[in-house]
């Protein structure tokens, strides 16, 4: 057990960053301990401590323990005494065989709580030293090193074969990082593209190529997909305790939709005994106001954290010069509908509330509530003033997760884990296609559409999509004369779409009757995988892993498919030097509207799933002064790429999806992190993208080939705090209508988007009051409104600057 944990130590430290900083250790106060026993364990913990990464040397006085016990005040006032900016303590306790360990990690920027660890075991006297100090090392271990979405379990992301980015809550925090919106662009190749009606996640070039994970519980919507942020995915970050981004396509663990990328939003649970609470109110000039209240508490046997979060948002105004009249249903698209938008509030309301029931039982149930609205339809019109678009959606999730240890004999340890989940989707949609045209053409026949009245689709149903899953899981972990860790289990995923609603009507009008596209559908996925972690070296890691997944699609009489996905790669780490290689497959099946659609859309049953295969590397360095260094690059292919075909001659369809060509991306990127101990936190990336289709849209494509971000924090002071964040995305050439229906090519502007701000701490009674202003440099940028290739009706000019006032309670 001491070697083991030793060995685990060993690993964790190899994988740390170099920070030349020092911090505090600050001693035990220990109930049931020998003196000479807790001596020695505080020499343990002090040096573990300077193995984790965070720190490069610590200092020792138990003094500030005896006096301060478990006060962060006390702590933070002793290390600002000795002009330190980190300091660990903690608590023994011993029953018998049972003890009772507590670390806590102290920022003195602030006075807040930078980490902790607990345990409270059945530990033999020699077992004590090893378990306090695999303790104090992941106490000491920067959150932003460390992952669990790549492989399942919790890994140092130097040793883990893929290539992985982690935003931490003090990190979003810092950076006053509220959205999706906001955070992505800093993962290197991804950008948002913010039209007035929702926003795109572009990873690499590419839509609609992501996988979204609560706590780990995949989030599958098999009617569309998820496609863009607000219109089918919205989620505020005040619950958030991490954020972890894989690059690349993930099926091996985590089956369909892991296409190019997870992305996991993790609310942790608290490991300190002393209760938490963070609430807060945010008001900005554009009229976004949020309210959040938090609390987390760990109690030995159970431990919770809940939270609610709530707002709305006006946001910017946008005038168009010009946009299309209308665009469905008239031969030669016409113009002349300009003028300045009027914004309806956008509202959310988050609900999240984790508890775990000692080591064994974990639930999660997580609601998602958002309205958001639009005055610019997705195809281009400006929508008249009280009669936008809308989107209702409610996301819930319910997840029961247990393990238990099958048996833990020196070397070998098996665990057994079993979760069962439900994602329901609740979706209500007003799909304002155009706005009223009084000036119209009149209806040809009797029974055609008056187009004069504008068109909208009701979409929608009160029925949720659902999503009901099963996962079983052995983890078997050996410690020999290697070190390997051998995961495999199987899953059962059982799909239910309601009946798919499109019924059209004039803006004003109500229809006498609901247009069914197609009726309820149901599939189901029986899956089995593998993934063997082993480490021959103290610094190499191979790992290995295989899925196959039997689909049987929507209906019992559509035949089983077999889907084999496999992954593997290498990790080094010899010193300061690091790198990667990984190989990874992805598949994405069709949804139920590609397959089944009846009305604009005609459903193609013979569609098979698009599959993507990656291989990507990357090496890291470890340089002095806190500065780390990466650069790599990836090769990724998607063949059977389904995309839209024109339907010439059909009244009643206008196109039907068909697999056709594949996309070949290339990409090198490189960036840094820094944590200096000249109080300067922050990181840069950069990427060059590239992308060769074999004529999937026949017209190419457009994609912003630069695009490069960077955040940094300055604490001058212990209670001032001043960050800037930027990201930019070069310009892309893309197609758009002209008024006069000829299609012209144009080179859009750069999109820059940037943030400044400061926080002052403890303000008063221990509030900290934020400010911060989004585009402060007044810059312009283009939101196009399609990136596939077909052209666009409506490139966005936008701008909006907004100013933001926060006060937020955390202790």
């Amino acid at each position: 057990m001491i070697g083991r944990a030793l060995l685990v130590v060993g690993i964790v430290a190899l994988a740390s960053e170099a920070r030349a900083e020092t911090a505090a250790w600050d001693g035990f106060q220990a109930l049931g301990v020998p003196d000479a026993q807790r001596a020695a364990l505080e020499l343990i913990a002090a040096d573990a401590v300077r193995h984790g990464g965070l720190v490069d040397s610590v200092v020792t006085d138990r003094r500030v323990s005896e006096k301060c016990a478990a006060s962060i005040e006390c702590h933070c006032e002793a290390l600002r005494k000795r002009g330190l900016r980190y300091g660990a303590f903690g608590s023994l306790g011993h029953l018998g065989d049972l003890w009772t360990i507590e670390l806590t990690l102290v920022d003195a920027h602030g006075c807040t709580v930078a980490g902790s660890t607990f345990a409270s075991e059945s530990l033999a006297d020699d077992e004590v030293a090893a378990r306090v100090a695999e303790l104090a090392t992941r106490l000491a271990t920067p959150a932003t090193t460390i992952t669990e979405t790549a492989t399942g379990s919790e890994r140092p992301i130097d040793a883990t074969p893929a290539i992985v980015t982690t935003f931490t809550r003090a990190q979003l925090r810092a950076l006053h990082i509220d959205t999706l919106d906001e955070l992505l662009p800093f993962v290197p190749g991804y950008e948002i593209i913010d039209a007035n009606w929702g926003g795109t996640i572009v990873n690499q070039g590419l839509q609609s190529t992501l996988l979204f994970l609560g706590n780990g519980v995949p989030m599958v919507n098999g009617l569309t997909n998820f496609r863009a942020l607000g219109r089918d995915f919205s989620s505020s970050l005040a619950h958030v305790d991490r954020v972890e981004v894989v690059r690349g396509p993930g099926a091996v663990l985590w089956g369909q939709n892991a296409f190019l990328g997870v992305i996991n939003l993790i609310p942790e649970l608290p490991t300190r005994r002393e209760a938490a609470v963070e609430a807060g109110v945010s008001a900005s000039s554009l009229v976004t106001q949020q309210a959040w209240v938090r609390g987390a508490q760990n109690r030995e046997h159970y431990a919770f954290v809940a939270s609610v979060s709530a707002g709305r948002r006006f946001g910017a105004t946008t005038y168009l010069p010009d946009s299309p009249q209308a665009v469905v249903g008239v031969a030669e698209i016409p113009f002349g509908n300009g003028g300045t938008t009027r914004p309806t509030a956008d509202t959310w309301l988050d609900v999240v509330v984790r508890v775990a029931l000692g080591k064994r039982v974990d639930l999660l149930v997580q609601n998602q509530t958002s309205d958001i609205d639009w005055e610019i339809s997705p195809f281009g019109p400006l929508l008249d003033e009280g009669h936008g678009g809308y989107w209702k959606k409610t996301h819930r999730l319910y997840s029961l997760a247990s393990s238990e240890t099958l048996y833990d004999e020196p070397g070998a340890k098996l665990v057994g884990r079993a979760r069962v989940s439900r994602y329901e989707f609740y979706s209500d949609e007003n799909f304002v296609v155009q706005p009223v045209w009084p000036d119209g053409p009149a209806p040809a026949t009797p029974d055609a559409r008056d187009f004069r009245l504008g068109l909208r689709s009701l979409q929608g149903n009160d029925r949720p999509r659902a999503a009901n899953q099963l996962d079983l899981r052995v983890v078997h972990d050996y410690t020999g004369a290697v070190t390997s860790q051998l995961t495999a289990g199987v899953g059962v995923l059982h799909q239910h779409t309601p009946a798919s609603l499109a019924t059209l009507a004039g803006v004003d009008e109500e229809p006498a009757m609901e247009v069914t596209s197609f009726g309820p559908r149901n599939f189901v996925t029986l899956s089995a995988f593998a993934i063997e972690e082993l480490v021959p070296l103290p610094w190499l890691v191979v790992s290995g892993g295989a899925r196959l997944a039997l689909d049987r699609p929507y209906v019992e009489s559509d035949p089983w498919r077999l889907t084999p996905s496999f992954q593997g790669g290498v990790a080094v780490k010899r010193g300061a030097l690091g790198g990667k290689l990984i190989y990874a497959e992805g598949y994405r099946p069709p949804d139920a509207v590609q397959v089944f659609a009846t009305i604009g859309t005609r459903g193609n049953p013979d569609l098979v799933p698009e599959y993507s295969r990656s291989l990507a590397g990357e090496v890291h360095h470890e340089l002095p002064a806190g500065i780390t260094v990466h650069a790599g690059g990836d090769v990724t292919r998607i063949s059977d790429v389904i995309v839209l075909r024109p339907v010439i001659g059909d009244p009643v369809f206008a196109n039907e999806p068909i697999n056709k060509g594949r996309i070949d991306i290339a990409s090198v990127f490189a960036g840094a992190r820094f944590a200096t101990p000249y109080g300067i936190d922050g990181f840069a990336s950069y990427q060059l993208t590239t992308l060769d289709e074999s004529d999937p849209t026949g017209r190419g494509i457009p994609i912003a080939h630069h695009t490069a971000s960077f955040a940094g924090v300055w604490r001058p002071l212990s209670d001032l705090s001043v960050f800037a964040r930027g990201a930019f995305a070069s310009p892309r050439r893309l197609d758009v209508r002209r008024p006069d229906s000829q299609i012209e090519s144009i080179r859009t502007s750069p999109t820059i988007r940037t943030t400044v701000g400061l926080t002052l701490f403890d303000v008063f009674a221990g509030t900290d009051l934020e400010l911060a202003i989004d585009n402060p440099l007044l810059i312009e940028h283009d939101a196009p409104y399609r990136l596939d290739g077909s052209p666009n009706p409506l490139v966005e000019r936008r701008r909006g600057t907004e100013a933001f006032a926060t006060l937020r309670y955390d202790r």
